[in-house]
């Protein structure tokens, strides 16, 4: 109840017949989107738009595995967008980000995570939207902050010193524009090499305010541009060959 106004219909569950039943209901109102919780990089996503397709969704899930991962069901957005919204602090230092992100071909024709582009501001959200915000990105923080102040809420004793948000617009079945947070990541994610480099980038210089950094992958074989800060690049025994590195700049 106290995230409704910054997240998106969906729902649920660790049972596989009862998170069908569920998703059941929801697509009476459109398509919905199969997300297993143990997903990563966009993969084993799959978009449910009748009744058969959620039955061999259903078929293609292991009970046990659901019961001890989860599985969220939630709506299909059409002409999606996905904004990255997050706070680090680190050594007395806190910077907080909106951004976007990126897909690339994993090299066996999916469509998966590959790199994030932000926008950094020494200070927290309220610094952040200060900065002249599309109001698309605008609301996207605006959501974000609202999940997060209700989650520290609800366990005020945490400590995370990097906190991320994928906020995700479109429209519905209905053509009525939607947005809201589809996750939190209090962990390392996709983006903390960008967010690590800016945070030295604005440790080493106290007069730094904003900052631009991105985080690219490619699987294949493509040389980091001049600048660039190469986090890999080879081949990957499970990937194959593999690009990552970073880009910091000015605003």
């Amino acid at each position: 109840r106290r995230v409704q106004r910054g997240t998106d219909e969906g729902v649920g569950g660790l049972v596989v017949g009862e998170a069908a039943q569920a998703g059941q209901r929801r697509r009476r109102g459109g398509p919905i989107r199969r997300n297993p919780v143990d997903g990563s990089g966009g993969r084993c996503q799959q978009a449910v738009r009748s009744r058969a397709g959620l039955d061999n969704a259903r078929a293609a899930r292991d009970g046990q595995r659901v019961m001890g991962q989860g599985l969220v069901l939630e709506e299909d957005l059409q002409q999606p967008a996905t904004y990255s919204v997050g706070q680090i602090r680190v050594a007395g230092v806190t910077l907080s980000y909106h951004g976007t992100q990126q897909l690339t071909d994993d090299g066996q024709g999916n469509q998966v995570y590959g790199g994030s582009q932000l926008t950094l501001v020494r200070g927290d959200y309220l610094a952040l939207m200060t900065l002249d915000l599309p109001r698309a990105v605008r609301l996207a923080v605006q959501q974000a902050r609202i999940f997060e102040l209700a989650a520290l809420e609800v366990y005020p004793s945490i400590q995370a010193s990097r906190r991320n948000y994928d906020v995700a617009q479109g429209l519905n079945a209905q053509g009525q524009s939607r947005s809201g947070v589809l996750e939190q990541s209090w962990r390392v994610g996709g983006a903390s090499a960008a967010e690590i480099f800016a945070l030295e980038a604005f440790m080493n210089d106290a007069q730094l305010q904003t900052l631009q950094a991105s985080t690219h992958e490619y699987y294949r074989d493509v040389p980091p541009p001049a600048g660039a800060i190469c986090l890999y690049h080879g081949q990957d025994s499970k990937e194959g060959p593999l690009t990552k590195y970073v880009k910091v700049g000015p605003l």
